[in-house]
């Protein structure tokens, strides 16, 4: 259970990013939005087409957290002008990241237990 490994987001690999983003994103907030905000935010930020167009900006990569060959989460980098804040070409951004709330979480003394 310790083969925890980041891997880049490719074209292919759209439709598991949506999964992963809509999963995560309302575990995250539809306790605290209601079902009409939920439905909009998810038609319009995490739909294919502009999951897409964010995969496509220069400078944007996104990662999955991959736990024993399940995605688990994923990271967001940008550098350059794909930044939101400084854009400038020495600087890293990571623009966002989430990870499910049922995954299993390392402990300092290296034993694992379920996330609170």
């Amino acid at each position: 259970m310790e083969n925890l490994k980041a891997i880049q987001v490719l074209h292919t690999n759209i439709k598991q990013l949506r999964d992963i983003s809509i999963e995560t994103f309302t575990e995250t907030f539809s306790s605290l939005n209601s079902s009409e905000n939920m439905a909009d935010y998810l038609a319009s930020n995490l739909s294919a087409e502009r999951l897409i167009d964010e995969l496509n900006t220069p400078g944007s990569a996104f990662y999955f957290a991959v736990l024993d060959d399940k995605i688990i989460g994923y990271l967001k980098l940008n550098t350059g002008q794909a930044q939101t804040e400084l854009k400038t070409t020495n600087s890293l951004e990571l623009n966002g990241y989430t990870y499910s709330k049922n995954i299993m979480v390392k402990k300092p003394d290296s034993s694992w237990s379920k996330k609170p």
